[in-house]
């Protein structure tokens, strides 16, 4: 059995393989929690930051509950939120929830963990991703590229260091990559998605400052410019792969 609601991907699979290694019983009380704070989750720059979601004071001891350490422990965390909000985005069932997970080679009993997470917070979980989701999202009227190679030498040997300058110009007032299930659906949250996705590579990578257009932050005409290497432009590109994924299931 294969999972049609999470895609296949590196992070997802190896995510996976963190959760199924899980031994503590308190699991399900941890996706409990997860999910009732992702509920009432602020992420105004749409970053899906995870981390955000405990203090450090908290995060050191759910590493000893769990007796993972601090990596693994932020894969878990955004890992479930990414559940959470991908099961929020299609209204899914508990029962549904559980079997994509099993799909996608999650054990059953962490399965189970995340449905009766789900019974217990799911509708919260969707109220608050409806209201998270502010006027439109940026729209993107516009890109260029330029292409560097900074060339220096170790010794004999020459030494060449390739990026890439890539400007996207978006227009509108960003929203938190979410849904409103009633209202605009796909798009919006596909064009969301996509801007987050370009502001964590940006972040990942050397990223320029972005020049607004003015006005409120947020709103109106701005570029964001990136300096991406290719580990940089892979990241990108697989995060792209997975709106235009997320599309295909809508249509």
């Amino acid at each position: 059995m294969s999972s049609t609601l999470f895609k296949s991907t590196q992070r997802f699979d190896a995510a996976i393989k963190v959760f199924n290694g899980l031994t503590s019983p308190k699991l399900p009380i941890l996706l409990d929690q997860i999910a009732a704070k992702a509920a009432a989750f602020s992420d105004p720059d749409g970053d899906g930051d995870a981390g955000k979601l405990f203090s450090l004071e908290q995060e050191a001891a759910l590493t000893k509950m769990l007796g993972i350490d601090a990596d693994r422990l932020g894969t878990v965390l955004r890992a479930a939120v990414y559940v959470f909000e991908t099961a929020g985005f299609v209204g899914a069932k508990p029962a549904t929830l559980a079997d994509e997970l099993v799909g996608a080679g999650m054990d059953a009993d962490r399965a189970t963990a995340f449905h009766d997470a789900w019974v217990a917070q799911g509708a919260a979980v969707i109220s608050g991703m409806r209201s998270r989701t502010l006027g439109g999202p940026s729209e993107l009227v516009g890109s260029a590229f330029q292409l560097h190679q900074r060339v220096g030498s170790a010794g004999a040997t020459l030494l060449r260091d390739a990026s890439a300058v890539v400007e996207l110009h978006v227009r509108g007032m960003a929203s938190r990559p979410g849904m409103d299930l009633e209202g605009s659906g796909g798009d919006a949250t596909a064009a969301s998605a996509a801007a987050a996705a370009a502001a964590a590579a940006a972040r990942s990578t050397s990223a320029a400052p972005a020049e607004d257009g003015g006005g409120v932050r947020g709103v109106g005409d701005h570029r964001i410019r990136m300096e991406l290497s290719q580990a940089g432009l892979l990241q990108l590109l697989e995060q792209l792969d997975d709106v235009q994924h997320a599309l295909d299931r809508l249509s």
